[in-house]
């Protein structure tokens, strides 16, 4: 057989059987390079071995233990009152600080909405009961009179208009009928 059957099993040389390990000790006493080879895989597990048995032990093992104690009873030496403060806190700061941004919001909000107003509205709120765009009378009146007035409606109103704009195309077009 060729050398690189035997490298094969040079490497798994603690589970051959008796047949194979014969074999290769018949092979390493007259090839060199396999016998290196041996020499080499032999010295890489007996010092893979010897790291693996000994006990690590890490620098400054007294003061690595002594800091993480003093650490745990400096987290026990608070008092329970405080211990639950804090974990109150901790549980619960984010939902009550969204609770107040919230409540924030609302505030503000309805503090824009009372500062908007619409000033079409305003002026005829404020202003005398002189000033009608619709009356009665224009119920009334004659049919066609009527078809009249409602072309008007129909003239101002559109879909994309605004109430405001609305209001002030009924003022113009019924203010001049109407005084």
């Amino acid at each position: 057989m060729n050398c690189s059957h035997y490298h094969n099993l040079i490497y798994l040389k603690a589970e051959l059987s008796e047949q194979d390990l014969l074999s290769l000790q018949q092979h390493l006493a007259t090839c060199t390079s396999c016998a290196q080879l041996d020499a080499e895989v032999h010295l890489f597990q007996e010092t893979i071995n010897r790291i693996a048995s000994q006990e690590i032990k890490p620098r400054n093992a007294a003061a690595l233990t002594s800091s993480i104690m003093e650490a745990v009873h400096a987290q026990k030496s608070g008092t329970t009152i405080q211990r639950q403060v804090k974990v109150w806190i901790q549980e619960n700061l984010l939902r009550y600080s969204l609770a107040a941004l919230s409540l924030i919001q609302i505030v503000f909000f309805s503090l824009e909405f009372q500062n908007r107003r619409d000033p079409v509205a305003e002026q005829y709120s404020s202003s005398s009961n002189s000033v009608v765009i619709l009356d009665s009378d224009m119920i009334h009146i004659n049919p066609a009179e009527r078809k009249q007035h409602t072309s008007g409606f129909a003239d101002c109103k559109s879909p994309l208009i605004e109430r405001r704009a609305y209001l002030e195309c009924l003022k113009s077009k019924y203010s001049s009928t109407l005084l």
